[in-house]
């Protein structure tokens, strides 16, 4: 079995921050209303590279064909905001805070 050099792990830490960068970056900006959201975000490079790491409930709400209406401060935004908390808890996961 492979020992992880430092060299690797710090490359690792590195491509994992970058990733969690970019993530956050991309869905804070992405307008996330029902339609823009399926036709693009679904779509798009950075869902693809983001999807295996998400959990299978957060998957199966964010890709379902409804998502219900939850009014209030996070309500208009729910997407956006379940899947910014799923990007927190991997960058807890990977000690990357």
């Amino acid at each position: 079995m492979h020992q992880e050099t430092e060299a690797e792990r710090i490359a690792k830490r590195t491509e994992r921050r970058k990733l969690i960068d970019s993530w956050r970056s991309a869905i804070s900006k992405e307008k996330h209303d029902f339609i823009d959201y399926r036709s693009k975000f679904l779509s798009s490079a950075t869902y693809s590279s983001l999807r295996h790491h998400l959990s299978p409930e957060i998957v199966r709400m964010i890709e379902a064909p409804r998502t219900f209406y939850v009014g209030g401060a996070r309500g208009d935004n729910i997407r956006q905001y379940t899947l910014l908390d799923e990007v927190a808890r991997l960058e807890r996961e990977w000690g990357l805070l």
